[in-house]
């Protein structure tokens, strides 16, 4: 003979599925909330630079040390959620430097470049910024540093997006070579990259607030499972029932 559907188990199944798949979207990517902050001291002004006119080095004979600039970053975040960039400016004698991602599914960009052996004569710096509306990041603006010869350099911004959507920004990194006696400072382009990112959802929400939908599904499912509250639904369901029965037969 044909029974009808056990709807507490329907209910239990539903609800255990629907927490597992909201826990496992809101938790795939969770990244650490700390906040990476880039080498060097952020500039006195927030208000983008222009960007300079190249002048050509100092007449004389000049060598230059290789170096490898690498930029990685990921291609989507969730909204709610931080993850970073990661600007390196690392030494490359004998350029056989292979950048590889440090986390799978992020982009990269590198390119070989060369830098004026000057470090007798000139104060080297780099400076640094990430532009990209639609996120909070930081750090804000210009962020600079010393470059010293044969040394590493790294800038790390975090950003987070505000809505969902598809984010375009760029990376810029300059030159400052600042003569050691006194003369006028000259700002060279160095590098500057074009990159987007997706800020994404999980049915529309953002990464905490499906979490607790997950936990609030997969908590609803182990209640229906207990054994108790079968008695309690059915229970219930005479309560309610036995009035409207009662009032047909009187009529």
């Amino acid at each position: 003979m044909f029974q009808k559907p056990n709807i507490k188990n329907i209910l239990v199944v539903l609800f255990f599925i629907f927490g597992v798949i909201i826990l496992l979207g809101g938790c795939s990517s969770a990244e650490s909330s700390q906040q990476p902050t880039a080498i060097g001291e952020p500039a006195d002004s927030e208000e983008p630079a222009p960007e300079p006119t190249v002048k050509p080095l100092p007449e004389q004979s000049v060598l230059y040390e290789k170096r490898i600039i690498y930029l990685e970053w990921p291609e989507k975040i969730k909204v709610g959620e931080s993850d970073r960039i990661q600007l390196i400016l690392e030494v490359d004698e004998e350029g056989k430097i292979t950048p590889t991602v440090s986390v799978e599914g992020n982009k990269q960009e590198s390119e070989p470049i060369l830098i004026p052996d000057l470090y007798e004569n000139y104060y080297l710096n780099v400076e640094s910024r990430l532009d990209i509306a639609g996120m909070d990041v930081l750090p804000e603006g210009v962020v600079s540093t010393a470059l010293i010869k044969g040394k590493k350099v790294i800038f790390a911004w975090s950003l987070s997006p505000r809505q969902s959507g598809i984010f375009s920004g760029t990376v810029w990194l300059h030159l400052n070579l600042i003569p050691k006696n006194g003369d006028f400072a000259q700002k060279e382009l160095l590098f500057a990259k074009p990159i987007k990112i997706e800020g994404t959802t999980i049915f529309g929400l953002s990464s905490g607030t499906a979490r607790w939908a997950g936990v609030v599904g997969t908590g609803t499912s182990f209640i229906l499972g207990l054994p108790f509250i079968e008695n309690l639904l059915a229970w219930l369901y005479l309560r309610f029932k036995k009035p409207s029965i009662i009032k047909t037969n009187n009529l």
